[in-house]
C-alpha cells in the first residue's frame, strides 16, 4: 500500500525495489534494521521498544513527510479545526472510529469520522501551519513560486482521488463546507507531520519555562533565572533567554516528556527540528535575537507575550492528541522541573 502510495505521488524509488514484493521487501529492512527490528520464521516483525529504535526508524521514513506534505498540511488542519462527525460503521469491521492513536486511525480504511469545515477555514488554517512548518518543508517559504490557490485546488483534487473527502463543494466560497474522512490515507499523511507540530509545541512550551508568571508588564528585565533586576527604568518586562540554553531544554525536556507519556513523538526531541522551530519563532517575531556575547532571544512581556501563548495553544490544537488546560499546565511544570534539576545555581548555565 505504501510502495503505491509513494509512487503514486511522485516519490522518487530505486526501479529494483519499486518491483519487488511485499515479502522480500520487508525481508530487506528487517536485515537493515537488525537487531533493532527482527523477523521470525513464522515472518512476525519483532519491534525493540525504545527511544533509540524509534529515532532510527524516523532516521530511515523522514523523506515520507516531503512526499506526502501537501495532504498532510490540509489533513492536521481540518482534523485540529474541524467538526467531528460519527458515522455508521461501513462493511464488516474494515472501518473504525478515531481512537486518540496513531493504530485506530491507520485501520479506518472506510472511514467512520468526518470532519467538517468550511473552504475560508481551511484555507486560513492551512496558511498558518505552512508558515509555521516552512522551515521543515521549503516549499512552504513565503518565496516559493507557487500560488497559494493553485496549490489548494490542486491538493484537495488530490485528496479527493485518494479518499480523504467525502464532500467538495462544487463552488469554492468560503462559505461552502468540505467533509474530511478519517480514512487509511489521510491519517497516515496526517501522522507524517504530527512530530514536527509536536516539535514546534515542545519548543513553544520550553519559552514558556522561562518567562516568570509572576511578572508584571510594568517590572524591569527577568532574567532566565527569573531573578528580578528591578531598575525601575523600563516599562515593559523581557525575558531573556539563551540560543543554546533553550534548544537544550528543549531537546531533553522532549525526552522526558515522552518518557512520562505527555508527547506521542519522541521524534520532536530532534535537535535539529528545534532549531528550526527556534529559527521559525525568530523569524515571526516570537523571539528577539540579541548577541551579548552569546546568542540571546528576549521575549518581551507586552505585546509578544500574549501573541506567543495564542502561538503556543493554536500550536497544541493541531497536535493529534491536544492537552486540555491542566494538561498544559503539568507539561510546563515537568519542563521546570527537568530546568531546575540542571541548575545547581543561579548562575550555573544549563
Amino acid at each position: 500500500w505504501l510502495r503505491t502510495a509513494v509512487l503514486r505521488k511522485g516519490g522518487q524509488m530505486d526501479t529494483h525495489f519499486a518491483s519487488r514484493d511485499g515479502t522480500e521487501i520487508v525481508s530487506y529492512a528487517a536485515r537493515l534494521l537488525s537487531p533493532n527490528v527482527t523477523l521470525s520464521s513464522l515472518s512476525a516483525i519483532y519491534i525493540e521498544e525504545s527511544v533509540a529504535t524509534k529515532m532510527l526508524l524516523n532516521i530511515y521514513a523522514n523523506q515520507l513527510i516531503h512526499v506526502f506534505a501537501d495532504e498532510a498540511i490540509l489533513c492536521v488542519a481540518a482534523f485540529a479545526f474541524g467538526r467531528e462527525q460519527q458515522l455508521e460503521q461501513v462493511g464488516t469491521g474494515t472501518g473504525a472510529p478515531a481512537t486518540g492513536s496513531a493504530a485506530g486511525a491507520m485501520v479506518a480504511e472506510q472511514g467512520s469520522v468526518d470532519f467538517c469545515i468550511s473552504m475560508g477555514d481551511l484555507k486560513k488554517r492551512a496558511k498558518r501551519l505552512q508558515l509555521l512548518m516552512s522551515n521543515e518543508l521549503p516549499n512552504f517559504q513565503p518565496t516559493s513560486p507557487i500560488a497559494f490557490e493553485s496549490w489548494f485546488g490542486n491538493t484537495l483534487q488530490s485528496l479527493k482521488e485518494d479518499g480523504a473527502i467525502a464532500h467538495m463543494p462544487l463552488s469554492d466560497a468560503n462559505d461552502e463546507e468540505l467533509r474530511f474522512r478519517m480514512c487509511q490515507f489521510s491519517a497516515f499523511a496526517a501522522h507524517q507531520l504530527y512530530c514536527y507540530v509536536e516539535s514546534m509545541f515542545v519548543t513553544l512550551a520550553s519559552i514558556m519555562v522561562f518567562i516568570p508568571s509572576d511578572v508584571n508588564v510594568n517590572e524591569a528585565t527577568t532574567d532566565v533565572n527569573h531573578a528580578k533586576a528591578a531598575t525601575g527604568t523600563a516599562n515593559v518586562a523581557t525575558t531573556k533567554i539563551q540560543d543554546a540554553q533553550l534548544q537544550k531544554l528543549a531537546h531533553e525536556g522532549a525526552l522526558e516528556l515522552f518518557r512520562k507519556k505527555l508527547l506521542d513523538y519522541v521524534q520532536c526531541s530532534s535537535k535539529e527540528n528545534i532549531k528550526n522551530c527556534v529559527g521559525k519563532l525568530e523569524e515571526l517575531g516570537y523571539l528577539a535575537r540579541e548577541v551579548s556575547p552569546a546568542v540571546t532571544f528576549v521575549v518581551r512581556r507586552t505585546p509578544s507575550y500574549e501573541d506567543l501563548r495564542a502561538c503556543f495553544e493554536e500550536v497544541n490544537a493541531m497536535r493529534w492528541r491536544p492537552s486540555g488546560p491542566a494538561e498544559l499546565e503539568k507539561i510546563v511544570t515537568e519542563l521546570r522541573q527537568v530546568f531546575a534539576a540542571k541548575v545547581a545555581v543561579s548562575n550555573t548555565k544549563l
